[in-house]
């Protein structure tokens, strides 16, 4: 059908969201075939039509205010290291700084759950008051009696006196720990440390292995 006098807005043919086939060009009244999928009224109106239509793609792409949308943080939900603790005298110490010195990636989970397992079977770890230094060596204290040392007390002597009862130690404590992230940082409360129990007396630098899993 007819389209109307050549210097009206170029239309355009949509079929299931996609530019039309087909185009008529208006030149002086007369109404021509084209290949392309634009109704055009001249080629620089044309053109200036395409133009507007590929601003308007981008916009939407864009959003309404023209800005880049946000996009979903690039943090992988899962992470994992290792680190080194470096080696303590025998008795119960409080580590929370030593760990997240080594912990840089904690900032960027706003939510999630840090997981840390200890890899021996000599020492431990825990949560308890990390103000009074008085904590510390009261727990040793009552580690010691609960597992105190004696060759005639164990079967399993081959590396020292100290050797089974950190065995012991180390089962009753346990080996890891599972504390929430919230907003880049241990949820610890105002008293809570993270403890290393280390029951030998020469038992060298212990290994952490810690699993970040958050967004």
């Amino acid at each position: 059908g007819g389209m109307g006098r050549c210097g009206e807005s170029a239309k355009m043919v949509v079929t299931q969201g996609f530019v039309g086939s087909s185009v008529v060009v208006l030149r002086g009244g007369g109404f021509e075939r084209s290949r392309i999928g634009l109704w055009r009224c001249g080629e620089a109106r044309a053109q200036k039509r395409v133009l507007r239509l590929k601003r308007s793609a981008a916009s939407e792409r864009m959003g309404l205010s023209g800005e880049p949308q946000a996009t979903a943080s690039k943090v992988a939900p899962w992470f994992q290291k290792r680190i080194v603790l470096t080696a303590k005298p025998r008795g119960c110490h409080v580590v929370t700084r030593e760990v997240l010195q080594q912990l840089p990636e904690l900032k960027q989970y706003q939510v999630g759950v840090a997981h840390f397992f200890l890899q021996h079977t000599s020492a431990a770890l825990t949560i308890n008051e990390n103000a009074s230094p008085d904590v510390p060596i009261d727990l040793e204290t009552a580690l010691n009696r609960v597992a105190p040392e004696g060759f005639e007390l164990y079967t399993h002597n081959d590396e020292g006196s100290d050797d089974m009862p950190a065995h012991v130690k180390s089962s009753l404590v346990g080996c890891s720990l599972s504390i929430p992230i919230s907003s880049g940082r241990l949820a610890l409360g105002t008293w809570q440390g993270l403890y290393l129990c280390e029951p030998r007396n020469y038992g060298g630098a212990r290994s952490v292995v810690v699993t970040l899993n958050g967004m």
